[in-house]
């Protein structure tokens, strides 16, 4: 058992000193004026109503981050070196597409329908009832950083950009106790693992804001 623990504390070290991967994906909100018009507005938010979704710039590299981050925990070779489980609990805490395919599920579940655009003119065209403006950011521990942190929001406007509201879900932890050179295999797997619940924590309170907006128009 001693000889194991010594083995993953080695193979942690490795980790930590050629790093995982840039946090600078993650930042501070950008505000969606920035993008986007908006002006006060008394419309409502109903069932019935046809979405058009953008992803804001942090949420496409919010997405290169993860791709990243999941393509070095399955093909550097310092990662090679870490117990199987650990280095698989790596690899399944890095989902690039979780979030907006998440946000996609709970808006569905609240409105008729709901499209994904890949520009502002192609969704000005589109004419939708509701656009929803999304910016989703996440940050996975590395040598730089040993806590998790997800941040998911999206602000409604109007077809004309009015402003609706925002919903958010926010959720962290610290996993630091990862990096402890006296745990276990099975712990730091755990650990590691428990990255991806931190994400779905994110989006079970990004649901629950959601439904409190939409049901507050109601």
């Amino acid at each position: 058992m001693k000889t194991r623990l010594v083995h993953t504390g080695i193979s942690l070290l490795l980790i930590m000193l050629c790093g995982a991967v840039n946090d600078s994906a993650f930042a501070g909100p950008v505000a969606v004026e920035n993008a986007l018009p908006a002006a006060a507005c008394n419309s409502r938010l109903l069932h019935r109503q046809s979405v058009g979704v953008l992803l804001s710039e942090a949420t496409m590299a919010n997405i290169e981050y993860l791709n990243h981050y999941r393509e070095f925990a399955e093909h550097n070779n310092a990662m090679a070196q870490l117990e199987p489980p650990v280095r698989q609990a790596f690899v399944a805490s890095a989902q690039p597409l979780l979030a907006v395919q998440g946000v996609a599920t709970v808006l569905k579940r609240q409105f008729a329908s709901v499209t994904l655009y890949d520009n502002l003119d192609a969704l000005i065209a589109a004419r939708p009832d509701v656009v929803v403006y999304i910016d989703a950011r996440s940050r996975l521990i590395s040598r730089q950083n040993s806590a998790v942190s997800v941040d998911i929001q999206a602000q409604f406007f109007t077809a004309d950009f009015a402003y609706l509201g925002q919903a958010r879900g926010v959720a962290g932890k610290d996993l630091a106790s990862v990096w402890n050179l006296s745990t276990s295999v099975e712990q730091v797997a755990q650990e590691v693992g428990s990255q991806q619940a931190v994400q779905v924590d994110a989006l079970k309170r990004f649901d629950d804001s959601v439904g409190a907006l939409v049901g507050a128009h109601s």
